[in-house]
């Protein structure tokens, strides 16, 4: 009786220096369109920290099932439009809309381009690398856009989320998320492993990266990847993704030493804050915007070598 006594009172006590890790709260499962996982349209939450508390930010998904402004799914005339696509670090986990890479990279480039933009944020926290290029094909591609940005991050390379064991995993680690005690001793673990390279092999991320660059063809829109961290594990790591980068077509952003540096992360947490954010961002357009002034007016793509030409793929009405 006094154990059960002693570890209900640590269970407690830990409810104040500990966050809610609620970003399960904003997953939808099976979804209609063959994901078997997003995020669930009008779901919102208030974030206090993956494992240690930060101060509190809300977490809203729009009615379209996206984080960020609601758009059609036809661009407006005259308008440049880019999705973001990858993990938390994409949807911008601890911080308000307005301070994600996202939202920062949209106000970077409407300063700099004489007509409208618009950058759609379309991060999943937690999916992989199969499992984004899924929510790019199945599901973000339908809005009409002109470049496709992946920010690929370290982790990217762990298994599935969706695999046969998904579904009694995904209970258990919800139900390990609200009991504070077991977070306290399991969480630590499963954060750092996170943040360790994912196990995976250089073929597995040039099939994915192909697979982005032929979707990306069909709806006449260029492809790139912003690398936030080397996602390839096992030996030679680093020469092995360096020679992958020099060899790989589509062109690549290095940001990894932006996450290295601690300036550019939350305090008790792993995601940028939003000077991270915002660096990022700004390196981001630079890198961008030659690629982006050659975008027509009409916001159609000029037929130049960044871009496909192929005709585009209408988005669907649904």
């Amino acid at each position: 009786m006094l154990l059960l006594f002693s570890l209900g009172a640590v269970e407690l006590l830990l409810r104040f220096p500990m966050g809610n890790a609620a970003i399960k709260d904003l997953y939808r499962y099976e979804l209609d369109d063959g994901r078997c996982f997003g995020l669930d349209p009008g779901a919102e939450v208030v974030y206090t920290g993956w494992l240690l508390r930060i101060p509190p930010v809300e977490h809203a998904v729009n009615s379209r099932g996206y984080r960020g402004p609601s758009r059609p799914l036809e661009k407006p005339p005259g308008t440049v439009r880019i999705l973001l696509v990858g993990d938390s670090y994409t949807f911008g986990v601890g911080m308000p809309e307005e301070d994600t890479i996202a939202a920062q990279l949209e106000d970077v480039l409407e300063a700099s381009l004489p007509r409208p933009v618009e950058v759609l944020n379309f991060g999943v926290p937690g999916v992989n690398l199969e499992e984004t290029f899924e929510q790019y094909e199945r599901f973000a591609s339908r809005w009409e856009h002109d470049l496709v940005l992946y920010l690929l991050f370290r982790n990217d390379l762990d298994e599935p989320q969706c695999d046969e064991t998904s579904t009694n995993r995904w209970e258990v680690a919800s139900l390990l998320r609200n009991v504070y005690l077991a977070r306290v001793i399991i969480m630590p673990a499963i954060l750092i492993s996170g943040l360790l390279p994912g196990e995976g092999e250089v073929a597995r991320l040039k099939s994915v990266v192909e697979q982005f660059g032929e979707a990306g063809s069909k709806n006449r829109a260029a492809f790139r990847i912003v690398v936030l961290g080397n996602p390839v594990a096992g030996e030679n790591k680093d020469e092995r993704f360096e020679a992958w980068m020099e060899q790989t077509e589509v062109p690549l952003l290095e940001l990894s030493p932006l996450w290295n540096d601690r300036s550019n992360l939350i305090a008790r947490e792993y995601h940028f804050n939003q000077t991270g954010s915002r660096r990022a961002a700004v390196a981001i357009a630079e890198w961008l915007l030659e690629a982006v002034q050659t975008i027509g007016a009409s916001g159609v793509p000029h037929r130049a070598a960044a871009f496909d030409d192929d005709g585009p793929v209408k988005p669907s009405s649904s």
